[in-house]
């Protein structure tokens, strides 16, 4: 039995119509969790700054309390199977209203207000709602609900799609004025509600405990060690991701450039690779460790690269950049659907919310301590300045880590 042939809903498609509910809902859910707050997406901080001058350490400190919802989300692990699908109802209802109440603030708050710091305070809220709703609840739904090429598409192409399209918003919520900001944030809240609202089709889970890619009769093959590692491997990712690059190229290897074109590359990579993925089969494993390799190789470049010294090195930086986010998508999505191969619904909730707590928490400890770095590698004159060191050592850290994970095929030898 292959790996594809197995799991939670492995031959059944869904039916059109709910796979469609749950592309849109998959693509409108984090835009408009992002744009009220959440992991300090753009939309947010253009309105942030530009509508309600909010102080710029005040945006951070509100950013940083994140980090108290970790125990809110362990807890959350503990939520029942059977509430998911009502939790993510509740978390496109919630968010869509809270994008309702920020347009609000955008049209009547006094810019530097208490009213408009409320903004902040839906940010703190709406990272809760996060871990308490949509953490424990989407990627479980999806793992029993779809079948593995459907699941796949959404996490490859609608990733991609979801790319573009807050791209998109970004851009148009930058060129708006004051009230068309506070419509757009009204019009994004309202397809939010209507989303959620759609969603009252989604199955209740079947109660099957049968795993993809780690069977019964395989004497071989220890589950738990196998998403043991998925965790260890989750922390190195975190760090790895290349966290402030942006920020390191402005201020110290490449103050010239037009931020645009970095922030362009850095986008460009991540959502052809998200269009074109498709689904391996028995070789995901081989695959995510291929892209690993990639993105390492990549990394090291732009360790090494000094793009203002010609045109072509600032092409070649531009290039490293986008083919080492293209080789990161294919990581990201390829650890997430090992990682769907890997639990059943017994342990989905767990296994996918724990996920997210060691995901989100590495992410946030990689800015936290790259602000440090680049801050120090401004002005540096040692051969390799404190990032350039950072982004080598992440980079075999990931390498090792990855190079743990197995398939089931492995395990006979």
């Amino acid at each position: 039995m292959s790996a594809t042939d197995s799991g939670s809903n492995p031959n059944t498609n869904a039916p059109r119509p709910l796979v469609q509910r749950i592309f849109v809902a998959g693509i409108i859910w984090p835009i408009v969790t992002m744009a009220v707050g959440v992991d300090g997406g753009d939309i947010f901080q253009i309105f942030a700054i530009d509508n309600l001058d909010l102080d710029p350490r005040a945006l951070g400190i509100a950013l940083g309390l994140g980090t108290l919802s970790i125990p809110i989300q362990i807890w959350a692990a503990r939520i029942p199977l059977e509430r998911a699908r009502l939790n993510i109802r509740l978390h496109l209802w919630f968010t869509g209203s809270m994008s309702i109440i920020v347009a609000a603030l955008i049209a009547f708050a006094e810019p530097g207000s208490m009213l408009a710091g409320l903004a902040l305070v839906i940010a703190i809220l709406a990272e809760i709602s996060v871990s308490v709703l949509i953490a424990t609840s989407w990627q479980p739904v999806i793992s029993y609900t779809l079948s593995t090429k459907q699941r796949q598409f959404l996490n490859g192409q609608g990733r991609a799609t979801r790319g573009v399209i807050l791209l998109s918003c970004v851009l148009l919520f930058g060129q708006l004025g004051q009230t068309g900001r506070a419509m757009f944030m009204v019009v994004l809240g309202a397809v939010a509600i209507a989303a959620g609202v759609s969603l009252h089709v989604l199955p209740a889970p079947k109660g099957e405990s049968a795993v993809e890619d780690a069977p019964a009769d395989d004497p071989g093959w220890d589950s738990s060690a196998a998403i043991r590692n998925i965790f260890i491997t989750l922390p190195a990712m975190g760090l790895a991701w290349w966290p402030l690059m942006l920020s390191y190229l402005a201020l110290v290897a490449w103050p010239s450039v037009n931020l645009g074109l970095i922030g362009a590359a850095l986008a460009f990579g991540g959502i052809v690779t998200s269009a074109l993925w498709r689904d391996p089969g028995r070789h995901l494993v081989a695959v995510l460790k291929v892209a690993t390799l990639a993105y390492a190789a990549c990394s090291i470049t732009v360790a090494f690269l000094q793009p203002e010294t010609s045109t072509w090195m600032g092409l070649l930086t531009l290039m490293t950049l986008s083919m080492g986010t293209a080789a990161r998508a294919v990581v990201s999505i390829g650890i997430e659907e090992l990682t769907h191969r890997r639990v059943d619904e017994a342990n989905s909730v767990k296994v996918m919310t724990m996920s997210d707590v060691i995901g989100s928490t590495s992410f946030q400890l990689g800015f936290f301590i790259a602000g440090f770095l680049v801050a120090a590698s401004v002005g540096s004159t040692t051969a390799i300045n404190p990032y350039q060191v950072w982004l080598i050592a992440t980079a075999i850290l990931l390498v090792a880590t990855v190079s743990r994970l197995r398939d089931r095929s492995m395990t006979a030898s």
